[in-house]
C-alpha cells in the first residue's frame, strides 16, 4: 500500500508540473503572438475569448502551484514528536488539483473557439491585393 500511495504522490505532482508547464507556454506564445491577431481588422468582439482563456490559464498555473504546495505539506506536516502516518493526499491538494484541470480545460477550449473565430474571417475577409491579411 505504501508503494502505491508514493506513486500517487509522484503522478499528482507530474500532473500538476505537467498543466503548470502547457499553461505557461499556451499563455506566452497567445500573448506573443496576439498582437499580430487582434490588430487586423477581424471583429474585436472575440476578443474577450482570448482575456478570458488567459485569466483560467494563470489560475490554472495558480492553482498548480498551490497544489503542489499542498502535496508537499502533505508529506511533511508540521507535527513534531511522533512519526505521523501518511493516510494519502489531502482534500486540500484535490480540490485545488481539480481547479487546475477544470481552468485548464476551459481555458484550451476558449483558445480553440477563439483560433476558430479568426480563421473564420480570415477565410471570409480573404487575402488583400499585396498577399496579406488586411
Amino acid at each position: 500500500m505504501e508503494d502505491q500511495l508514493k506513486l500517487a504522490f509522484q503522478f499528482a505532482a507530474d500532473l500538476s508540473n505537467h498543466l503548470v508547464t502547457l499553461s505557461t507556454a499556451v499563455l506566452g506564445l497567445s500573448v506573443t503572438f496576439s498582437k499580430e491577431v487582434v490588430s487586423r481588422s477581424f471583429r474585436k468582439s472575440v476578443a474577450w475569448l482570448l482575456v478570458v482563456s488567459w485569466s483560467l490559464y494563470l489560475f490554472s498555473i495558480a492553482c498548480g502551484v498551490l497544489s503542489l504546495m499542498a502535496l508537499t505539506g502533505s508529506l511533511a506536516p508540521v507535527e513534531t514528536g511522533d512519526a505521523v502516518a501518511l493516510t494519502g493526499i489531502g482534500s486540500n491538494a484535490r480540490g485545488l488539483a481539480k481547479y487546475q484541470i477544470i481552468s485548464f480545460f476551459l481555458a484550451s477550449v476558449l483558445q480553440v473557439l477563439f483560433g476558430a473565430c479568426v480563421l473564420r474571417d480570415i477565410r471570409f475577409v480573404g487575402l488583400g491585393n499585396e498577399g496579406k491579411l488586411r
